[in-house]
């Protein structure tokens, strides 16, 4: 079994085909089935089916291809391995550091001299505010500081868990040794460096040069075209490869979320039954955490009148006017605002109401959003809605039906993940904004007439949230599992949201370096929830503690579907036209 076989056997899986594998490949068909041919006598089974017109796999060729998959990839990281420690031979490597940690760059330059002795190293000392400038001009090779550099051509990586544990074994011995320690500080110094040990033993982070949240940060990084969630999930899932990390991280993509539509059904259905944590993202014009409640619940339905048609000049007393319906629901819901709580929200809008004016209408239709500051508080307003439409049908004498669409309780922000969140936020910092954006994002405030103050430079501090009358769908997750929410800043601050203003800026630099930014700070604190039991159990401790008063249960009607079709006949119209944005081959994570 050759490598050389193994890509030619995954070009034809992938093809399907004999003959667009060999145009691929540049090479005639009957050297590439006579490759198919001594692999499938090395592995002594049918790898296609020779039965079918395309080349379809055997159950023998999806397994080998799974196999072939991973020795390509190990394949290819030997090569990378081997050129790299031949790249480390020789030559001259300049490190900029400044007082602060000089001190700590200096014994992990000695180790790498003895590994390497025909490197020559130099350690400068040099000013903390000057080192980044240097790496980017090009007169340092490296640099090492105890903060973020901010200029945007620079990449950073965090020294790791082994470096920065030594460092604080030879403060502790010090500061025992001069007795400037006191019993509650040794305790709590002989629990931390025992408890860092643990953690590097079970997850082998001593085993590699670089930090959990290293490899998280950076990996997310990388997938430059990737949602904030994907690129998240994905770096989590290398650093669960590379460091055997055990435990299962699921990736839950929350389709029609502005009409709340899917996770609301799948709480429902129990997908989230046997989750303990869950991180939620979320763009917004700043990058941040929060928690306690954030949202409004909400419920949503299609109220559908059918009456009788007739002629509107020659015959009207023999309808029944489902428009009329429509209306006098809208009447009356209007007319019960006076006597609901004032947090009371209601909005709709009429979907369809007839077709011509002497026509009288048969079938009329409003959409309704109802919303309040809990759950069962909206589900009374609710039922108080469907009562007024049952008077509307009653003086019409028509019918009505009800069509559930979705509906999601307020969202419930964990406070200790939220604390757990805020830490990464700070780790990870905001984004590099050039000129060029900032200046982009005043001409943008400005249009808007909003003020001129560019992109967020800080980070948002952590706060209790403050309720507001919008809703999402992730507010039922939040009252069956312990959630936390990162914001990444993807948009301009000041903008309208639900407004084309606020769809120009994720399509842009600036969108992807906040979404990238926001994948850091998921990707970490899904790792920290992982890897720490204790913060689990804070988390649900707090969650139990949150939820005590109010018993959770699905604002859906009994039977409610989620209505797929909803937008049916807008993607049939407009899919050609967007057929050419489609990608045209298989996504591929490296």
């Amino acid at each position: 079994m050759e490598l050389t076989e193994l890509r030619v056997f995954l070009r034809v899986a992938a093809e399907r085909s004999f003959s667009r594998a060999a145009m691929k490949l540049h090479r005639t068909q009957p050297a590439v089935s006579q490759s198919v041919r001594r692999l499938e006598a090395s592995v002594g089974e049918r790898l296609f089916d020779r039965a079918t017109k395309d080349a379809t796999l055997t159950d023998a060729g999806r397994l080998l291809r799974d196999y072939a998959e991973r020795l390509l990839r190990l394949s290819e990281e030997a090569e990378t391995a081997v050129k790299d420690l031949r790249d480390l031979r020789r030559g001259r490597v300049l490190i900029g550091a400044n007082e602060a940690s000089v001190h700590a760059v200096l014994p992990l330059v000695q180790r790498f001299r003895e590994a390497h002795p025909l490197v020559h190293v130099d350690v400068r000392r040099v000013p903390a505010r000057q080192i980044g400038a240097e790496v980017a001009q090009g007169s340092l090779d490296f640099g090492v500081l105890t903060f973020q550099p901010a200029e945007p051509r620079l990449d950073s990586i965090v020294l790791g868990e082994p470096q920065i544990l030594g460092q604080l074994k030879r403060a502790y011995a010090t500061a025992r040794e001069a007795k400037a320690t006191g019993p509650v500080l040794d305790r709590l110094l002989q629990q931390s460096i025992s408890a860092a040990r643990r953690v590097r033993t079970a997850t082998g982070i001593s085993r590699h040069a670089v930090s959990v949240a290293y490899v998280a940060t950076h990996s997310s990084k990388d997938e430059k075209e990737i949602a904030a969630a994907i690129g998240a999930a994905h770096a989590v899932k290398k650093a669960m490869e590379q460091f055997k990390l055990p435990g299962t991280v699921v990736l839950s993509i929350g389709p029609a979320e502005e009409q709340l539509m899917s996770r609301p059904y799948l709480v429902r259905d129990g997908y989230f039954k046997d989750v303990d944590a869950a991180v939620i993202t979320h763009v917004g014009d700043g990058l941040g955490t929060g928690y306690g409640l954030g949202n409004y619940a909400l419920i949503g339905a299609k109220f559908t009148f059918r009456g009788r048609t007739a002629h509107g000049g020659v015959n009207p007393w023999d309808g029944k006017d489902a428009v009329d319906a429509v209306v006098l629901m809208d009447i009356g819901m209007d007319k019960l605002r006076e006597h609901l709580r004032p947090t009371y929200r209601a909005h709709r809008t009429i979907t369809h109401g007839g077709v011509q004016p002497n026509i009288i209408p048969d079938m009329g239709q409003i959409w309704w959003f109802v919303r309040d500051a809990s759950g069962p508080w909206a589900k009374e307003n609710f039922d108080k809605l469907v009562d007024v439409g049952k008077g509307a049908a009653l003086m019409t004498g028509t019918t009505m039906e009800i069509e559930p669409y979705g509906a999601a309780w307020p969202s419930l922000g964990n406070k200790a993940i939220a604390e757990a969140v805020q830490k990464n936020i700070e780790m990870v910092g905001m984004p590099n904004w050039t000129e060029e954006e900032h200046k982009f994002a005043k001409e943008l405030q400005k249009s808007m007439d909003r003020k001129e103050i560019g992109l967020p430079t800080k980070t948002l501090p952590l706060a209790p949230g403050r309720q507001n009358s919008s809703s999402n769908d992730i507010g039922d997750i939040t009252w069956v599992v312990p959630t936390g929410t990162v914001r990444f800043p993807s948009v301009v601050p000041g903008i309208q949201a639900h407004h084309w203003s606020a769809g120009i800026t994720p399509t842009m630099s600036i969108g992807h370096k906040g979404a990238v930014t926001g994948a850091k700070v998921i990707a970490v604190s899904v790792l920290d929830l992982l890897t720490s039991p204790e913060l689990r159990a804070a988390a649900k401790k707090q969650f139990e503690q949150d939820t005590k008063d109010s018993k959770y249960f699905s604002l859906l009607p009994e039977g409610a579907k989620p209505p797929l079709d909803l937008n049916k006949e807008t993607m049939e119209k407009y899919r050609p036209a967007m057929k050419k944005f489609y990608l045209n081959k298989t996504a591929v994570f490296k």
